[in-house]
């Protein structure tokens, strides 16, 4: 079994690291800053991918709520037309019409 002892002089080594520490310090606030600059890059390319998602999501939940006020119109016009032709057939049938304008009331948002 063999022993060995190194001995240094602390001044050499405390020269050394003491020269080493502003690189070391220069070197992680390089990596930092490259990590920074790509976050912001993908933060903003996230912000931009969101805000067009967002502007076709609006467009398409206005079209559906005119196509649906459209539906509703088509409705009430076909509703409007049946009774027409129910009361031409049978003009004693009042029951119809007072069902249909409650209706046609709720739908509109007022209340009979």
């Amino acid at each position: 079994m063999g022993v060995a002892q190194v001995s240094l002089k602390p001044t050499t080594l405390d020269a050394s690291t003491a020269s080493a520490t502003p690189t070391v310090w220069v070197v992680v606030g390089v990596v930092f800053a490259i990590l920074w600059l790509a976050l912001v890059i993908l933060v903003r390319g996230a912000a931009a991918r969101l805000t067009r998602q967002n502007d076709v999501l609006m467009g398409r939940s206005r079209d559906l709520s005119e196509s649906s006020l459209r539906m509703e119109e088509n409705l009430l016009e076909t509703i409007e037309t049946l009774n027409a032709a129910v009361e031409a057939r049978d003009p004693t049938r009042p029951a119809t019409r007072s069902a249909y304008a409650g209706w046609r009331s709720r739908s509109a948002g007022s209340f009979p």
